[in-house]
């Protein structure tokens, strides 16, 4: 049940009616998720939302694959069950395959080593109040993330957690999830812009057309 009441583009607080408007142009339903509408009833923590789908839509390195690996790893470890249902559906449309994402889902290995090493850097510390051990930092690093990887692990970690607890405690209702959703940019790492990869990153998708 909602805990606080559920904003339109015409009734929002008016510090938050640009970051509300923007949400709606690029939403293929033309309106807000009921997770945005609700989150508009503080433009700060709207701002906060929307800053950082925008810091790792811009200047991410990892491609959506691997994001979405460590938002559904995310997920799962912490048990929301909104953001496991969201990030197994993205992760599939971005070549995870059914066993991969279930592997996901239970923490165990997906087949690949790079991002299981990767995944298991943010579920020790979504795990352990953000304690990650010297063993499971290390290996990461054994078969190839660079300090830039394991850094911009946390940036979707925390995106991830930011919005499954933020829907948990106001008490969003769950909106209808469409498959169109992921053609939009409301949604880190369903566009971004198009840079030159950096030595050693590995390579971005390119986006979907629109």
């Amino acid at each position: 049940m909602s805990r606080i009441p559920t904003h339109t583009v015409e009734n929002e607080p008016d510090a938050a009616r640009p970051l509300l408007q923007a949400i709606a142009q690029s939403s293929p339903t033309g309106r807000p998720l009921n997770l945005h509408a609700h989150v508009a009833n503080s433009p700060a923590m709207l701002a906060a939302y929307t800053s950082l789908r925008a810091a790792t839509a811009e200047h991410g390195t990892l491609d959506a694959k691997v994001s979405w690996a460590l938002n559904l790893a995310t997920a799962a470890t912490v048990g929301n069950d909104y953001m496991i249902g969201i990030a197994s559906r993205f992760a599939g449309m971005n070549g995870w395959t059914e066993a991969q994402i279930a592997a996901l889902r239970a923490g165990t290995t997906t087949g690949d080593a790079r991002i299981d090493a990767l995944t298991d850097v943010v579920k020790d510390a979504a795990a352990n109040s953000g304690k990650v051990t010297d063993a499971t930092w290390k290996a990461a690093q054994q078969v190839g993330w660079s300090d830039e990887h394991l850094t911009e692990a946390f940036a979707f970690q925390g995106l991830t957690m930011f919005t499954g607890s933020g829907r948990a405690t106001l008490g969003a209702r769950r909106g209808r999830w469409s498959p169109r959703f992921a053609r939009g940019s409301w949604w880190p790492g369903s566009r971004r812009r198009a840079r030159p990869a950096r030595p050693g990153s590995p390579a971005r998708r390119a986006a979907p057309a629109q």
